[in-house]
């Protein structure tokens, strides 16, 4: 059985995709800042016996995966269907999956740094700026078109620096700047606890 999930299945899915947590780490981070009752971000779960087998979570244009089985329930894909989206994220093996339905897709592989060690938090030094406003989205947009693998030279900038203003809650983002133009930055796409 595929349902949508609620605030009521919190703990459950919660704790399936901890099982994962390095590939899952999108899917937690949404899930504890935003919930369950966003439009972006509607979720939904496989059960069988009434234990959750398999979690489907879209945000904005990303679909995020994860699953206990090696195949797609084809009752996912009347809802996959009924949204757009451009990326869909998980484990290689996991996202095999989707060849089927979606053909022509290219596949974009990309590593996870997972750093098991306690991490001494510290002050941010002056000369690296937390990114807030739109014109420090935009000095951040200007480097990321320079670098082909964030792939957003083909996205329109005010485009780009309204989803940075929206997603400025879990959504970390640093920048240093030398004459008033960007010239490093750091994001932390997910924060969890």
């Amino acid at each position: 059985m595929i349902r949508q999930l609620t605030e009521a299945d919190r703990l459950q899915t919660l704790t399936f995709l901890e099982q994962d947590a390095t590939y899952n780490i999108f899917m937690i981070g949404d899930i504890e800042m935003f919930g369950f009752d966003k439009d972006f971000q509607p979720i939904y779960g496989e059960f069988e016996n009434e234990t959750l087998v398999s979690v489907l979570l879209f945000y904005y244009e990303n679909v995020c995966y994860y699953s206990e089985k090696d195949t797609l329930n084809k009752d996912f894909i009347p809802i996959l269907k009924s949204r757009d989206y451009k990326y869909i994220s998980g484990s290689a093996q996991i996202i095999s999956v989707f060849k089927d339905l979606h053909p022509n897709y290219t596949a974009k592989y990309l590593y996870f740094c997972e750093n098991k060690h306690t991490v001494q938090h510290t002050s941010i030094p002056d000369y690296i700026k937390h990114a807030t406003t739109k014109e420090d989205f935009g000095k951040v947009f200007d480097l990321l078109k320079t670098i082909d693998e964030f792939d957003i030279k083909n996205q329109n900038k005010d485009d780009y620096i309204n989803k940075q203003v929206q997603w400025q809650k879990g959504h970390t983002k640093l920048y240093i700047e030398k004459e008033g133009i960007a010239i490093a930055t750091a994001t932390v796409t997910s924060e969890t606890s």
